[in-house]
């Protein structure tokens, strides 16, 4: 298929649900409604006293719900004097006490990997918040008395990535862990309308920078790169693909990459012609990060690798870059899910795999 003809399918709106069942592209449309929603519900929940007096955070989750943490982490530990980790399994770590606080978020509260380290980390006295639409989170946080923010969402679970990652931070926020004020908040939710609008599917491909890296990564193998706290972003950006499209996709962080991943396009044969590579670069980058992208894209220009570096303008904070660089990177898997013509909503693979284990 032509370049004309890609262009053709994302510009024709009127089709999009022929492909896109489940209106996808209106959870693309609510991220910025659903940020503001839950910043203002978390602020009206209470927060047992005690909740301030812990000295170390461990998040909970696996698939969305974790790399929605691992962004969340990735803002806080600039400022925090917490350690902050992140489990994605079902053993939690032994140091889990009193003194921790444990966020569980898992959208249909079911996500046994989630539940079974939640419910150990109740054992152990931590102090527990769950995020989630109900399900097995919420009754644990019911059985021990412990707060929770509920989901009122009805989507796939990763499109639902605004509410379980404002609820970390707003809750991060409201216990002094994380210093990010209001105005802040609501300046970086304009800056994300605003780029929404720049992108929406209205917007035809000739003035549409979403639609035009998914044009020029349809038929190929992207690879994500992202450094501090658009690593996280690198790797939704992955999943995204992944799932949405239904497609192979890879993420690499820098600095980690240019110690193995860059020795390794020589082969299989051919290799510059299967893969493109997304540079997310931040404003906020470290300076020796800034010029290891540099030296990339010279490596990259001398194995004839087609790539393309994105830096998401302007933001006003570390925050609003990064909410910026999530919708971004998920509109290019919605558009490339239509170049594929496959609907981004199902994942059929996934349910496979759960009704397995299940029967076990």
């Amino acid at each position: 298929m032509n370049d004309n003809n890609l262009s053709r399918i994302l510009d024709i709106e009127n089709e999009y649900s022929t492909i896109d069942k489940s209106n996808i592209l209106q959870n693309l449309l609510d991220f910025p409604d659903q940020l503001n929603t839950v910043f203002e519900e978390v602020k009206k929940l209470t927060i047992p006293s005690n909740y301030i007096q812990i000295n170390k955070v461990l998040f909970i989750g696996v698939g969305g719900s974790a790399v929605g943490a691992e962004m969340t982490i990735g803002l806080v530990k600039e400022n925090s004097h917490l350690p902050i980790e992140l489990c994605r399994d079902y053993q939690i770590p032994n140091w889990v006490d009193k003194n921790t606080l444990v966020i569980g978020s898992s959208y249909s509260g079911g996500t046994e990997e989630t539940v079974t380290a939640f419910e150990n980390s109740a054992q152990k006295g931590a102090k527990i918040f769950g995020i989630t639409s109900g399900g097995k989170i919420a009754s644990i946080c019911r059985k021990y008395k412990a707060p929770y923010y509920e989901i009122n969402y009805g989507s796939e679970p990763r499109m639902a990535l605004g509410y379980s990652l404002g609820a970390q931070i707003a809750l991060l926020k409201k216990l002094k862990i994380y210093d990010i004020e209001d105005s802040e908040i609501e300046k970086s939710i304009k800056t994300l309308d605003k780029l929404i609008e720049k992108i929406s599917s209205g917007v035809e491909t000739n003035n549409n920078f979403a639609k035009q890296l998914a044009n020029n990564i349809y038929g190929k193998i992207p690879v994500f790169v992202g450094s501090s706290t658009l690593s996280a972003v690198a790797k939704r950006a992955k999943q995204q693909i992944n799932e949405n499209t239904k497609s192979v996709a890879l993420f690499e962080p820098l600095p980690e990459m240019n110690h193995n991943f860059v020795v390794g396009l020589q082969f299989p044969d051919n290799i510059n012609e299967k893969i493109f590579i997304i540079l997310l670069q931040s404003s906020y980058d470290h300076p020796r990060n800034k010029l290891r992208y540099q030296i990339l894209q010279t490596i990259f220009d001398q194995k004839n690798i087609a790539y393309e570096s994105v830096i998401i303008q302007p933001t006003v904070s570390r925050f609003s870059e990064l909410i910026s660089v999530v919708s971004y990177v998920d509109f290019v898997s919605y558009y490339l899910s239509l170049l594929y013509q496959v609907d981004p909503s199902l994942t059929e693979t996934i349910e496979y795999i759960k009704e397995k284990l299940a029967k076990e």
